[in-house]
């Protein structure tokens, strides 16, 4: 690799350190970017392995709290980390409406029907 620039101020020491950290952290960027790739990949076909195995046990998944991720979920990690393809994924996106429109799965409760009382709210199904 050759030389960027040298000041004709800085020191053979100087340039060496400035020279190598320069190096270190564009390796680092390099291999960082190369493992979210990687595990981006492998998250996302855990994902659909679970989803073809047993699509209501990956919702539970996806909302588990993790204690040792500050109690975050696998949805909110994936949305932090900006992981579009996992996000866009059916399973997710099931699981995102679902809780846009209040948690009502109306494929399995198709005559669902709410009854105010005066106390409070009966939640009925009829068949």
């Amino acid at each position: 690799m050759g030389q960027l620039y040298k000041p004709e101020k800085l020191q053979n020491n100087a340039w060496i350190t400035f020279h190598i950290s320069f190096t270190d952290r564009t390796m680092f960027i390099f291999y960082f970017i190369l493992f979210y790739r990687e595990f981006a990949g492998l998250a996302l076909d855990l994902l659909e392995h679970s989803y073809k195995t047993d699509d209501d046990l990956t919702q539970q998944l996806l909302t588990y709290e993790l204690q040792n991720w500050s109690d975050q979920t696998c949805l909110s990690l994936a949305v932090s980390a900006c992981h579009r393809e996992f996000v866009a994924h059916t399973c997710c996106q099931i699981l995102l409406t679902e809780m846009w429109m209040g948690g009502l799965r109306m494929r399995k409760y198709t005559s669902l029907k709410v009854r105010p009382d005066s106390s409070s709210v009966h939640v009925s199904i009829f068949a």
